[in-house]
């Protein structure tokens, strides 16, 4: 009953890590897929395995929004196609960023078209730190849902960490914006 018990318990626990696998900003898609690969594995040796479309989906819901035109197309295809398939077109789009990314370097490190100002940081940095605000601020909002679900003292604990993690936001998104300052091109140009 014990041993049982604690199956249970890892297999929980390991679905749960494979459903919050996400791809780091500095990780490469091999190490992603890898990481994937090895939970679901892990998972298959206690008899729960995950299915080649659910490890697909995952694949995709992981990956950040330099992969979106991805995340948007395998997922309408009919039938999905398999991991490996999936697995090449997301090692086609990192290739595509990479050399995208590298000729951007490439440019800027010559002058032409830089966009960064005294220093503080370029338009990706600064694009960057936006979508890293979105996403602490969908996480601030799940964890005051949590906190509300626990009942009232929970709604009032929500409610107060919604708001300081709110101010700690809001305050770190005008110090990115009062530390950037448009050179030659300005931003709407792009």
């Amino acid at each position: 009953m014990e041993a049982e018990l604690r199956m249970t318990f890892r297999r929980a626990q390991l679905k749960m890590q494979f459903q919050r696998t996400r791809k780091g900003d500095l990780e490469t898609i091999e190490s992603y897929v890898k990481k994937l690969k090895s939970i679901a594995n892990s998972l298959a040796e206690i008899d729960s395995p995950i299915s080649d479309s659910d490890m697909v989906l995952q694949l995709l819901a992981g990956l950040p929004n330099q992969y979106l035109p991805l995340k948007n197309t395998i997922p309408s295809k009919w039938p999905l196609p398999t991991f490996e398939n999936a697995c090449s077109m997301v090692y086609m789009q990192e290739d595509i960023l990479l050399k995208d990314r590298e000729e951007k370097f490439k440019a800027d490190a010559g002058g032409a078209g830089a966009e960064q100002s005294s220093g503080f940081c370029t338009a990706d940095t600064f694009y960057t730190v936006v979508d890293t605000v979105g996403v602490v601020v969908g996480a601030v909002g799940a964890v005051g849902t949590i906190c509300a679900g626990v009942g009232a003292l929970g709604t009032a604990a929500g409610a107060v960490i919604t708001v300081n993690a709110s101010r700690i936001i809001v305050g770190s998104v005008i110090t990115a914006v009062a530390g950037w300052k448009i050179g030659k091109h300005s931003l709407a140009s792009n």
